[in-house]
């Protein structure tokens, strides 16, 4: 099956004048980021004659939105609500994240269906419903299907997730947001940005032994962090590059969010022609190859990359080692024969307690086959496992391929087990039954990150990180003191075996096995728009009702719900941990708003005076209280309120509980653009401190607040319990699509009436 394959055609038709459109503004070379942005950018930069890329504003759009089933509730609730029947860019759900790992797949499997049958179902019947495509629990893991079936060359998307660069693989550019980020993509609405930094990465080489792609990602991690990669775009080139594999590309690209980078890509080549015909998509390949001048970096800047590239760094393939990453860290490898002395440095235990491949990233049929082919050897030579071994494949279609090919028998053979096709303990899905809490233990992953208990909260476990290869190698020695260049294991009669790594073909010679079941395309159902999309009565789901447009008396009259002073980041506006669960019901998620913030006003945390009832509150009961008696609230932030991550909720549950402004002295960027997408008021003191006048009684009324423009200053009028006022000026940052948002009631009530 071809995945949106009217549209890529689309694309690839009008490529060529949309690059000669955009060769008559930029006269200078082009490298494929910068190719890739533009195409997809409305606002078409002026001429520019020399180059500068961080002035030049964008405008995205996107080419496919992929949501996983825990970050897809919210934005498919609010979709729902806006009265649209489809999304305006291609939209799929991947289940891949509500599945925990503890006795094997099979059952594993059976509980994520019983503990999340209302979950499942909702965006079962929202994917018929709004013609979205649905991948069943089991079916893949969002970053594998991405390189499976929707990334092309040339093309943008956005993810829910992370990790999701693995795109780049298939010279696919990917970027992460949060649900409200895809909700807009959704609804139409492009994402502005400026042009980030691009940092060139030049290959030269090629990899020998036991040396990978992913050994390169990991040697490359300490050098990009010292190369501030924070929210650049890494982008490989060079000889080197076409020597890879497109899952190798795809595995490299996958770590950019590790020293955050925005995404990562390579350039169109052979191995990514291989891989999509490999997969039934000879089609997009046909297509891509008829325009692959426009999807490399011109010739001119491989020639001299120094003019172009913010930063280059350039690596000799033949030069890297097998490494590991750990503990705790990503980002500072060991060679094999410096982990030892590394290990007992840092007290961890030698002995390996559990090993796993697989997950998010190093799931590919070429992983797999590759860590097969070292498990051939040992069993050949009569050697057996010494450490539980558990492999997460990245997709039903590579699971099947390697039991014809006959690899998954030989994994099978030397005592691994399988785990559901999901995240699983690689996301903190992982409940052991082999270590009590707190228990100092060793394992091994080919995972992307290991910080402090991220797969098994447990701060006992040191997680480190290799290839599938090393990984596999060292479940046979059962330690993490074997270096299998070097040394040998013993089998049973005695003998020495000294393991090789042979690279063998990376693609399976007769193609992938056909989709199965476990893929729901959109529009299978007749009157799809009739189908309820769940339960009423469900604790895991609540319908979303429009908010209402501002109207005069909205601004008069407001209480100060809480007043923070110091930091204060969104995970304690809305924190996650037990509220996790009910991602889709609003009314309940919302009790945690505010839980973790400290009230300025009384030195406690999460609470607050209600001055309703005259006593000491949740400052979500109380919020509730004052939107029962149609009282507005507003909340005081101090430096920088809301910094953090994306975290969608701590906007929309204010706005829930009936919040009208939230007025600080700076407020986080993220968090400012989702409060104004809610349709709250986000305002600043002219006057640094000003928010220290204001008393946990206060009236407070928000002077032209219900007919404000784009050049109109604000007031706030404060009226003090003991009759005093005060008057203080306010700014405000809303452009014009913004102001829309807010007179609408929300960026959902202005895009629905589009």
């Amino acid at each position: 099956m071809l995945f949106n394959i009217e549209n890529i055609r689309k694309f690839y038709t009008e490529l060529p004048q949309k690059m000669e459109q955009l060769r008559q503004r930029i006269t200078t070379p082009l490298t494929l980021t910068e190719k890739l942005l533009q195409l997809h950018n409305t606002l078409l930069p002026e001429t520019l004659t020399t180059h500068a890329r961080e002035k030049l504003p964008l405008d995205l759009i996107f080419d496919q939105i992929i949501l996983h089933e825990g970050s897809a509730q919210l934005p498919i609730l609010q979709f729902a609500s806006s009265g649209r029947n489809m999304p305006a860019v291609p939209t799929s759900i991947v289940c891949d994240h509500l599945i925990v790992a503890e006795h094997g797949a099979q059952s594993d499997l059976a509980v994520a269906y019983k503990e999340n049958e209302d979950v499942f179902g909702f965006l079962r019947n929202a994917s018929v419903k709004y013609g979205l495509d649905f991948w069943k629990p089991g079916a893949g893991i969002g970053q594998q299907l991405i390189a499976e079936h929707y990334a092309f060359p040339g093309g943008i998307l956005l993810s829910s997730d992370f990790h999701t660069a693995t795109a780049g693989g298939i010279a696919m550019l990917s970027f992460e947001g949060s649900g409200a980020d895809t909700l807009d993509a959704m609804m139409g609405l492009s994402k502005e940005m400026k042009l980030p930094k691009i940092i060139g990465i030049h290959l030269k080489g090629n990899l020998k032994g036991w040396a990978t792609a992913k050994d390169l990602i990991l040697s490359l991690m300490p050098i990009l962090a010292s190369k501030e990669s924070r929210g650049a775009i890494l982008e490989y080139f060079g000889e080197g590059a076409e020597t890879l594999s497109s899952a190798g590309k795809g595995t490299v690209c996958s770590m950019c969010g590790e020293v955050g980078a925005l995404s990562s890509i390579f350039p169109y080549d052979a191995s990514m022609e291989k891989f999509l015909i490999a997969m039934g998509r000879t089609e997009v390949a046909t297509l891509a190859n008829e325009v692959k001048e426009h999807l490399q970096a011109d010739p001119s800047i491989l020639e001299a990359p120094q003019g172009f590239y913010n930063h280059v760094i350039e690596i000799d393939l033949s030069s890297i080692e097998p490494s590991v990453c750990g503990p705790y860290s990503s980002i500072q490898p060991h060679t094999l024969s410096e982990l030892l002395p590394a290990i007992l440095q840092q007290g961890c235990p030698e002995k390996l307690s559990m090993a796993l491949i697989g997950s998010s990233t190093n799931s590919s049929y070429e992983d797999l086959m590759r860590a097969a082919c070292v498990a051939r050897q040992a069993l050949k030579h009569g050697l057996k496992l010494k450490t539980p071994l558990f492999i997460s494949v990245g997709s039903q279609q590579i699971y099947e391929t390697l039991v014809r090919e006959g690899y998954w028998k030989i994994l099978q053979d030397c005592g691994a087990s399988l785990l559901v096709i999901g995240s699983g303990p690689s996301i903190g899905q992982w409940k052991r039954n082999d270590v009590h809490f707190g228990e100092r233990n060793s394992i091994m992953t080919s995972f992307n990150q290991n910080g402090l208990g991220c797969y098994d909260a447990n701060p006992g476990t040191h997680a480190f990180i290799a290839s599938p290869e090393i990984v596999i190698a060292l479940a046979f020695a059962g330690t993490l003191a074997f270096n299998p260049l070097e040394e040998t294991l013993m089998n049973p009669q005695g003998l020495p075996v000294r393991l090789v790594c042979n690279p063998q073909e990376s693609l399976p010679p007769a193609g992938f096995e056909p989709l199965n079941k476990d893929f729901l395309p959109p529009r299978v159902q007749e009157n799809a728009f009739l189908l309820p999309l769940f339960n009423a009565a469900s604790e895991r789901l609540q319908a979303i009702e429009p908010f209402s447009p501002p109207v005069e008396k909205t601004f008069s009259d407001l209480r100060p719900l809480l007043k923070v002073n110091g930091k204060c980041s969104v995970d304690q506006i809305s924190p996650a941990g037990k509220w996790l669960k009910f991602r889709g019901h609003l009314e309940y998620i919302s009790n945690n708003l505010f839980s973790l913030v400290p009230n300025g006003f009384r030195e406690e945390l999460g609470k607050g005076k209600n001055l309703l009832a005259g006593g000491i509150e949740t400052f979500s009961k109380i919020a509730k209280d004052y939107k029962k008696e149609e009282i507005g609230w507003i909340a005081i932030g101090h430096e920088n309120y809301g910094e953090g991550t994306s975290n969608e909720y701590a906007a929309l549950s204010m706005r829930y509980l009936g919040g009208i402004s939230v007025i600080a002295k700076s407020i986080a960027p993220v968090y400012e653009i989702n409060l104004k997408k809610q349709g709250i008021l986000v305002l600043t003191f002219a006057r640094g401190d000003d928010g220290d006048k204001i008393r946990e009684d206060d009236l407070i009324d928000l002077l032209k607040a219900d007919h404000f423009t784009i050049e109109s200053s604000l007031e706030l009028l404060l009226k003090h319990a003991d009759g005093t006022t005060e008057r203080l000026p306010l700014t405000h940052s809303y452009n014009e699509q913004q102001l829309s948002w807010f007179k609408a009631g929300s960026a959902l009530n202005a895009l629905g009436t589009k």
